[in-house]
């Protein structure tokens, strides 16, 4: 990945990644952006229970969690996925 080549450390990827999705979850012109996901589901946003922003966002982490889980190696994904996990947390 492109990160770790310019030294980015896996705590500073973890952050990244976890900001890129939530910006991706609530950018007006993204394709992840949760309104465009309900319209293309043709689902009554009234009907959601109030955090489905929430859970759409922690199924997004999760995903990428567990691509990073393949991708790289026992010490470096844990790192990535802690730091993910604190990002989340501390917003």
């Amino acid at each position: 990945m492109a990160f770790l080549k310019k030294k980015i450390s896996a705590h500073d990827l973890g952050n990244v990644i976890y900001s890129n999705i939530r910006h991706e979850v609530m950018s007006e012109d993204s394709p992840l952006f949760h309104a465009n996901l309900i319209e293309k589901l043709e689902e009554n946003a009234d009907r959601l229970p109030p955090i489905y922003i929430l859970e759409l966002l922690i199924g997004s982490l999760f995903g990428a969690m567990l691509y990073i889980e393949t991708k790289y190696k026992y010490p470096k994904y844990v790192l990535i996925i802690d730091s993910m996990k604190e990002a989340f947390l501390v917003v």
